[in-house]
């Protein structure tokens, strides 16, 4: 089904979500973390690309356009994107553990072991945790969350709402920062054109680039097993 990775690079920072608004009232809090962006995102970026530039039919694109994701990859090497890895698998830093169903009961020798790492290079996905482990394609996230307190905009103008105004004066958001040498990875049955483009509900510029897999890929092979 899937022929294209849509690869994504953010140009600064990102946010994770919307997340909670400060007021006078709460001046304490935070938005949530959730990090990255889900498919419906990149889906809907579809959709209005599309509005503007009229690349498909609009019902075609409705019914045939699919998007997985979040995963991320080094951009040298994206073919060979990383995924979450499953809770069946527990990876620490120097061991690793399974949970296997006997006797119609999930079991675990390690059950105490708490997971270091978060994600597994999508090629070694029907391994063993201690394969993974071993051959070094565990890795944890490759970007970072940092505390942003903005304030409120007047709608017409580029000043700050005072903090007794009906908005509320300030609200705390996370901003997200991706390591350069690392790109965020979506699958698609469409291309998008490369360029830049406005991405997520907070606007942010990114540099979006469609590549396509060949048709030898071993990750072509390994979905078409899975799907």
């Amino acid at each position: 089904m899937f022929k294209y990775l849509i690869l994504i690079n953010p140009l600064g920072f990102m946010y994770g979500s919307a997340g909670a608004f400060l007021s006078p009232e709460n001046l304490v809090g935070r938005s949530g973390s959730k990090f990255p962006p889900e498919a419906a995102t990149l889906s809907g970026l579809f959709f209005s690309v599309n509005q503007a530039q009229k690349l498909w039919d609009e019902e075609q694109l409705s019914n045939n356009l699919y998007v997985a994701g979040s995963f991320w990859a080094k951009w040298e090497n994206p073919e060979y994107f990383y995924v979450p890895i499953p809770w069946t698998k527990i990876i620490a830093e120097n061991d690793s553990s399974e949970w296997q169903i006997r006797n119609r009961q999930w079991h675990n020798n390690n059950s105490k072991l708490e997971p270091y790492y978060q994600w597994q290079r999508i090629n070694f996905w029907n391994h063993t945790a201690e394969e993974i482990r071993s051959n070094g394609y565990a890795e944890k996230s490759p970007w970072q969350f940092v505390s942003v307190l903005h304030p409120h905009l007047k709608d017409d103008e580029r000043c700050t709402l005072k903090i007794d105004d009906a908005k509320g004066g300030l609200f705390l958001e996370y901003s997200v920062q991706l390591d350069p040498e690392y790109c965020l990875v979506y699958l698609s049955t469409h291309a998008l054109p490369d360029g830049w483009y406005r991405f997520g509900g907070e606007n942010h510029i990114v540099e979006i680039n469609s590549f396509e897999l060949p048709d030898d890929s071993p990750i072509l092979e390994l979905l078409s097993h899975c799907c």
